[in-house]
């Protein structure tokens, strides 16, 4: 038994945009925690928060490139549907045209 494939062209592309919308507000975040060390009362602390940071930016870093790579997934997913689609649908209007004996 066949099942039809639906995709929902508009779904892709809002769930394309929105993936964006994140990559951009992840690279624009400001993960710069450089704090003076007597506001936090020792190098202990100052270190750590520091550590901290450095580490929330390669965790960033790395989260905006697969938000990224899934967006891209999403958009060209879109794409190459439409483009399957066209090109069904251009193969049934000749198949149609074929039998029919012209156009």
């Amino acid at each position: 038994m066949a099942e039809r494939l639906k995709v929902d062209f508009q779904l892709l592309r809002e769930t394309g945009d929105a993936l964006e919308v994140i990559a951009v507000a992840l690279r624009q975040a400001d993960a710069d925690a450089r704090v003076e060390q007597g506001v936090l009362g020792g190098t202990e602390l100052a270190d750590a928060v520091r550590e901290l940071a450095d580490n929330w930016q390669v965790r960033r870093r790395r989260l905006v490139d697969a938000v990224e790579d899934h967006r891209t997934m999403v958009v060209d997913g879109v794409l190459a549907y439409q483009r399957a689609d066209a090109d069904l649908a251009a193969a049934a209007r000749a198949g149609l045209v074929n039998r029919a004996g012209g156009p």
